[in-house]
């Protein structure tokens, strides 16, 4: 395996996945959502890979896919090199730990009834990794790295801020040391200094840990500051996938160019 592959944290390869009419009301919410058509992509360790579109451009469709809550109907998912798709049983487990998602509504997200120490050590009781003592030394660890105290251990969701809330969101994602996070729409429901907040620190925890990044977002100009690459999504597709600069300084695409002129 040469270098660069090993560097690669996710591949999507031709996804092509359909919602069948009778459960379009049910899933995709009444013909609100694209289905996806040839999607490729790649995302390097390290990295972070923003997709962006419109609501229904199929940005939740392709999410639902990487994280397996829709099974698409043709193509390749590789997360961690690893074969997500084929895998079955403790092997699916096992990529399953790879990749984590931090979403936009941390408070449904985030249990009521559990403490901040028990939603964050979750994720290692769920993939059995060390023992009661180990898990309490990590995620006093992640806690840390993501800026909160260890008074904070012990409350409760409902006691934190939003920007508090998502501060755990992302600690207990990190916690199970993953080589991908999903991160869809994290900072759309903040204040502008809560997002900026939260942004410097993506920032500096991808430093910190190496983990790469797919970002959703329906704002272009919102995913600026943190990304490395950015795909446009519309009708399903990818229509463009460029560096971040020569995307905003040189749009191709007719989409692009619509979703600038709306930061104007």
């Amino acid at each position: 395996m040469s270098v660069e592959a090993a560097a690669l944290a996710l591949r999507v390869s031709n996804l092509n996945f359909q919602y069948k009419k009778r459960l379009t009301g049910k899933i995709a919410g009444i013909g609100a959502a694209a289905g996806l058509a040839d999607i490729s992509f790649e995302i390097r360790a390290g990295e972070t890979l923003s997709i962006v579109g419109k609501s229904g451009s199929g940005k939740s469709t392709l999410v639902k896919c990487i994280v397996g809550l829709v099974r698409p109907d043709s193509g390749d998912i590789f997360i961690a090199r690893m074969d997500y798709l084929h895998a079955a049983g403790p092997a699916r487990k096992a990529i399953r730990r790879k990749v984590q998602a931090v979403f936009q509504d941390s408070a449904s997200s985030l249990s009521p009834r559990m403490t901040v120490e028990e939603i964050i050590s979750e994720p290692l009781a769920i993939h059995r990794v060390g023992n009661a003592q180990s898990r309490r030394e990590r995620t006093r660890s992640v806690v840390d790295a993501v800026g909160l105290p260890y008074s904070f251990l012990t409350r409760r969701s409902a006691e934190l801020s939003g920007g508090q809330r998502q501060r755990v969101a992302i600690a207990r994602a990190l916690s199970v040391e993953p080589e991908l996070l999903i991160l869809d729409e994290p900072l759309t429901a903040l204040d502008l200094s809560i997002k900026a907040q939260l942004s410097n620190l993506l920032a500096e925890l991808q430093e910190q840990f190496g983990v790469a990044y797919l970002h959703i977002s329906h704002d272009l100009f919102g995913v600026a500051a943190l990304s490395d690459r950015v795909a446009v999504m519309h009708g399903g597709r990818i229509v463009e996938n460029a560096d971040r600069t020569a995307l905003f300084t040189n749009p191709v695409h007719l989409e692009t160019r619509s979703l600038l002129a709306e930061m104007l």
